[in-house]
C-alpha cells in the first residue's frame, strides 16, 4: 500500500525499489546482526541511493513500536552520515496511547509522516 503510493508521487526523476537486497544500512546500524535485512522501500536517484522509507502500521500499544522507534533514530543518524534521505511511514491507532515514543523519535527524525501526510515527500525530493 505504502510502496503503491509513493510510486505515484516520484516520478520519473527516481525510481522506488522495494526490499532492495542490494543496498541496506541495517548491517551498520545493528554492527553486522542484520546482514540479510533490507529497507521496505529505497529511493533511488540516478542510480545512487538518495531516500531510505520505513513503513508501518500499529494496532496495538507494545514494546514493538517503541524499540523500532528507538531503533529509527540511530538508523537516521547513519543514513545522514552516507548522505541518504531517511523517511519514516508510521500510522495506527497504538500511537494515540503511546505518544511519547513517537514524540521523541520525532525530535530526532527529520521526515515521519502518516499514511495521509505522505504526499509530502515530495519536499523530501525535491
Amino acid at each position: 500500500m505504502c510502496q503503491q503510493k509513493i510510486e505515484k508521487l516520484i516520478g520519473s526523476r527516481y525510481s522506488s525499489v522495494s526490499n532492495d537486497p542490494r543496498f541496506s544500512l541495517y548491517p551498520i546500524v545493528t554492527k553486522g546482526k542484520s546482514k540479510g535485512k533490507t529497507h521496505d522501500i529505497v529511493i533511488y536517484k540516478n542510480d545512487r541511493p538518495f531516500l531510505i522509507v520505513e513503513c508501518n502500521f500499529y494496532n496495538v500499544t507494545g514494546s514493538k513500536p517503541i524499540s523500532i522507534a528507538e531503533s529509527y533514530i540511530e538508523m537516521h543518524r547513519v543514513a545522514k552520515a552516507h548522505n541518504v534521505e531517511f523517511l519514516w511511514v508510521t500510522d495506527g491507532p497504538a500511537w494515540h496511547k503511546m505518544k511519547e515514543p513517537l514524540l521523541r523519535s520525532m525530535k530526532e527524525i527529520e521526515w515521519i509522516l502518516n499514511y495521509r501526510m505522505l504526499g509530502l515527500i515530495k519536499r523530501i525530493l525535491k
